[in-house]
């Protein structure tokens, strides 16, 4: 039987870790619990990557020390640790051990229909990538099924913003240089690859059949009439969902100032004008509260 292979490339901050914890528990489906593989950074991410297979690797260290000191009572949990840490690594060490990695999910799992994976940095993948992985992954045997999840640029900038404040100082203060920095930081390239879905959807239709890309939205997503509609086009069972638990929700701060929203907003004005176009200008203006901004 073709299986199904799910390619989530985004958007950071936009649903993606509900959907994969959501996947990785239906009963049609072949998840990993590792979400975002990292398996292909951009040109422009070489070192991001690096650092995070240096975590990995360093993770994998003490993962072996845990497993060599594990009595047997916790070497049942060790062993899993060790396994997942593995896998980690693997999976960042080129195309072929990514293909394997998939290999030894699916054959856990050999009544799923469906498996991959949800790496929001791929949305930043430049074409001829795409064009690899997509040849390679037929190649296995697979169909692939792309989606990408969009959110107000400006929120999802802020939030993303917000989360690394988290996920390195934390502090109050970091806070709110975040806010005050929030007009300059909003144009980095790093979100800028994340954001200006002017820029990516095309590229994705481009090297993807539109019929296997599914095109959603933070703000419509817990709901479960657009759940049903994914897993109709993942091709796998409706399953009722969890639609209250929200995961890697960013703390919530204070807004930036009026200026600097406005200013993030003209920046990525392609983003808001494409999708009212493609999705509907009243559509659009609904959901996204800062399109507003560009009146």
């Amino acid at each position: 039987m073709t299986k199904t292979f799910l390619l989530g490339v985004g958007a950071q901050k936009a649903g993606t870790t509900w959907l994969h914890e959501f996947l990785r528990h239906h009963p049609d489906c072949a998840i990993g619990p590792i979400k975002e593989l990292h398996a292909f950074p951009t040109l422009s991410e070489r070192a991001e990557n690096a650092n995070i297979h240096q975590e990995r690797l360093e993770t994998l260290t003490q993962a072996i020390e845990a497993l060599t000191g594990a009595d047997a009572q916790d070497r049942a949990q060790a062993n899993r640790a060790f396994e997942r840490a593995m896998d980690a690594v693997s999976a960042t060490m080129g195309l072929p051990h990514y293909l394997s990695y998939f290999d030894r999910v699916v054959a856990q799992n050999p009544n799923a229909s469906l498996t991959g994976e949800i790496t929001p940095a791929y949305s930043g993948l430049e074409e001829t990538r795409f064009r690899r992985l997509r040849d390679a992954l037929e190649a296995r045997g697979y169909r692939i099924k792309v989606v990408f999840l969009m959110r107000d640029p400006v929120d999802r900038c802020y939030s993303a913003l917000r989360m690394g404040v988290r996920n390195t100082f934390g502090t109050p203060e970091a806070y709110e240089r975040a806010r005050q920095n929030f007009g300059k930081s909003a144009k980095a390239d790093w979100q800028e690859k994340r954001t200006k879905y002017d820029v990516i959807l095309p590229k994705l239709e481009r090297v993807f059949p539109a019929e296997d890309i599914h095109y959603g939205f933070y703000e419509t997503l817990f709901d479960q009439s657009h759940v049903d509609a994914i897993c109709d086009f993942l091709g796998i069972r409706r399953q009722d969902a969890n639609l209250n638990a929200k995961s890697n929700a960013s703390p919530k701060t204070d807004n930036p100032d009026p200026q600097a929203l406005r200013g993030v907003a003209e920046h990525y004005r392609g983003a808001y004008e494409y999708c009212a176009d493609r999705f509907g200008d009243a559509f659009i203006r609904k959901i996204w509260p800062y399109a507003a901004l560009l009146d």
